[in-house]
C-alpha cells in the first residue's frame, strides 16, 4: 500500500533486535528519583534521520546531567514490534523506547507500560506553558491512551494532504489552494480547461488516495453521531465538536459499533452520511485518468513528478523523496510544488455536517513509552521532558537535517520552531471526533473486510455496481466484520449491553 499504510505496517520478527544488551540501567546508583546513571533509549531506523535528533539530544542533557549518560540505539524497523513484545514481556526492553500507536495498543491493560498520566499532569521541567499534557497537540495524548492509561508521549505526527504543482495552478488560473470540496472540483474543471490532467490514482488496493478522501469524509459526516454511537462512556459524558477533551478517554468499542450498525447509524445501507460521502467521491471521477482502473499505485508520484498529473495525495512521509526526483529533473522540467490539507466538505455537501468540516488527515506517527519493568523510570521521565520541551524539540528538528523538505515530519509538540526551508502543513485537528475509521485506512473492520472493500470500491468505479449496490455489499461485508471482531474480543465485549440497546 502506498505511502503511510505501506511504510508503517507492521512487519516480522528482526532477530537483529534481540542481539541489542539486555542490561537495564544495571548501575549501583540507579535508584529512583536519582537523575544519573545510564539510560538505554531504543528508536528504529527508517526513512527519518531520528539517530542524529537523538544523539544532539544526549549530548545537550548530559552537558546539564554530569552523572547521567544516555545511550542510543538503533533498530531495523522490520520486525521492530514483534521484538519489542518480546523484550517487554521478558523484562529486557530498553529504559525508553521509539513506538508507534499500534505498538502500545494493550500494553497498558497487561501492566507492560509505565502509565504516564500523573507526570502528565504536572508541568515540564524545562519549559513550556502549563502541564506538560498541554506542551503536546491537541487530542494526540488522548488518541494512544490504552485501558485509560497514558501509555505514550507523542513525538512526531504524519500528515496527509493535496500537494501540487504550482506552476501548473499558475497556468490554470488558480491562485489559492482550493478549501473546500466544490472549490476543489472547480480548480479541476480549471485544470481540464487548460489541458491538463488533475489527478492520477489507481483505484486498489496499492493506492490510498481514494480511501483517504473518503475516510476524512466519513469521519466529519458522522461526527454529530458521536453520542449515538459512544453509548458506553464515562459519567456525564458529552461530547462538544469544540473542545477536543470532550473526547478524551473515549473509544468505539466492537459492541458499540455493532449496536450502531443494527440500529441504522452506521450500517452503509440505510446511513445517509455514508450515501453522501459516496456520492461526493463520484464527483472526481471526471477529474481522474482514464485508465484509473488498471493504474498502479507505483506509478502515481512518477506522474506527479514528471507532470503528467497536477496534484497528487500524499503525505510528509513521501515528500522529501518528491523533491529529490524533482530536482534530478532538467532545469526546465523542474517545478514548485504546495502543500495543503485535504478540501474540506462543507453544509452545502451535506446539511446533515453540523459538528465541523474535515479535520486534516493528520496522527501521531510515533512517540515513545517507558517499559514498565525500567530501573531508571525517573531518569527516563526526565529526559522524555527534556526532548519534548518546545526549545529543545526545536534543536532536535534543526539536527534532523529537513533542509530543502517542502513539508517533512512535524512535531507533535507546541511550540516548535523548524528550519526555514520547512513549510509546516496544518495537523491541528478543528473538530474533537473519535475515530470510527482507522487513520489512513479504508473504512473497514478487518482483513477480510479489507479485500472485500477493494473489490466492491472497484466495481463501483468501472460502474459494473450501482450506488445501491455498493452500499448494500458494503452492509454485508461491514456486517460480517462486526460480528467476526465480537467474537476476537469477546473478552472485552458486554453482552448484556447488546441485548439491553437492541432488545
Amino acid at each position: 500500500m502506498r505511502g503511510y499504510t505501506r511504510r508503517l505496517a507492521a512487519a516480522g520478527m528482526a532477530a537483529s533486535l534481540f542481539m541489542l544488551t539486555t542490561a537495564c540501567g544495571s548501575d549501583d546508583g540507579d535508584k529512583a528519583g536519582n537523575l544519573s546513571g545510564d539510560l538505554r533509549v531504543l528508536a528504529f531506523d527508517g526513512t527519518s534521520n531520528w539517530k542524529a535528533q537523538l544523539e544532539a539530544a544526549a549530548k545537550d542533557y548530559e552537558a546539564k546531567h554530569a552523572g547521567a549518560d544516555i545511550k542510543i540505539e538503533m533498530a531495523p524497523y522490520d520486525g521492530y514490534k514483534d521484538a519489542l513484545e518480546t523484550r517487554l514481556v521478558s523484562r529486557t526492553a530498553a529504559d525508553l523506547v521509539m513506538v508507534e500507536p499500534p505498538m502500545v495498543q494493550g500494553l497498558g491493560g497487561r501492566g507492560l507500560a509505565t502509565d504516564l498520566t500523573g507526570a502528565l499532569g504536572k508541568a515540564n521541567s524545562y519549559g513550556g506553558t502549563g502541564t506538560w499534557r498541554d506542551g503536546f497537540r491537541p487530542g494526540s495524548v488522548e488518541s494512544t491512551m490504552d485501558s485509560g492509561k497514558v501509555v505514550m508521549v507523542p513525538w512526531s505526527a504524519v500528515w496527509v494532504g493535496l500537494a501540487y504543482n504550482k506552476k501548473a495552478y499558475e497556468k490554470a488560473g488558480i491562485t489559492t489552494p482550493p478549501a473546500t470540496w466544490q472549490d476543489w472540483i472547480a480548480a479541476n474543471d480549471k485544470l481540464k480547461a487548460s489541458g491538463q490532467a488533475p489527478l492520477y490514482t489507481a483505484i486498489k488496493n496499492d493506492d490510498a488516495q481514494t480511501w483517504w478522501l473518503l475516510t476524512t469524509m466519513l469521519q466529519a459526516l458522522y461526527r454529530p453521531k458521536s453520542e449515538q454511537i459512544n453509548l458506553r462512556h464515562a459519567d456525564g459524558w458529552k461530547y462538544d465538536h469544540a473542545k477536543a477533551a470532550s473526547v478524551a478517554g473515549e473509544s468505539y468499542t466492537p459492541d458499540e459499533l455493532y449496536v450502531a450498525f443494527r440500529k441504522g447509524v452506521i450500517d452503509p445501507a440505510k446511513s445517509a452520511e455514508y450515501r453522501r460521502a459516496v456520492e461526493l467521491m463520484l464527483q472526481l471521477k471526471p477529474h481522474l485518468n482514464p485508465n484509473a482502473l488498471a493504474a498502479k499505485g507505483a506509478e502515481v508520484e512518477d506522474k506527479f513528478v514528471s507532470g503528467a498529473s497536477v496534484q497528487d495525495l500524499t503525505g510528509t512521509f513521501a515528500i522529501p523523496g518528491i523533491l529529490t526526483k524533482i530536482g534530478g529533473l532538467a532545469t526546465d522540467k523542474q517545478f514548485e510544488i504546495g502543500a495543503t490539507n485535504f478540501p474540506s466538505i462543507t453544509p452545502t455537501d451535506f446539511p446533515g455536517l453540523t459538528a465541523g468540516g474535515t479535520n486534516p488527515l493528520a496522527g501521531t506517527r510515533n512517540g515513545w513509552m517507558i517499559p514498565a519493568a525500567t530501573k531508571q523510570s525517573a531518569l527516563a521521565v526526565d529526559f522524555l521532558q527534556f526532548i519534548t520541551s518546545p526549545d529543545q524539540a526545536t534543536r532536535m528538528w534543526a539536527a534532523k537535517g529537513d533542509s530543502g523538505t517542502t513539508a517533512g515530519d512535524p512535531a507533535e509538540i507546541v511550540g516548535v520552531q523548524y528550519p526555514a526551508s520547512f513549510t509546516k502543513v496544518d495537523t491541528m485537528a478543528k473538530f474533537a471526533e473519535i475515530p470510527l475509521y482507522g487513520f489512513g485506512m479504508p473504512p473497514t473492520f478487518d482483513t477480510k473486510d479489507f479485500d472485500e472493500f477493494i473489490a466492491q470500491w472497484q466495481g463501483l468505479w468501472s460502474g459494473k455496481a450501482s450506488i445501491d449496490q455498493f452500499l448494500s455489499q458494503r452492509s454485508k461485508s461491514n456486517l460480517d466484520a462486526l460480528e467476526r471482531n465480537l467474537k476476537v474480543s469477546a473478552a472485552q465485549v458486554d453482552q448484556g449491553f447488546i441485548k439491553r440497546e437492541l432488545g
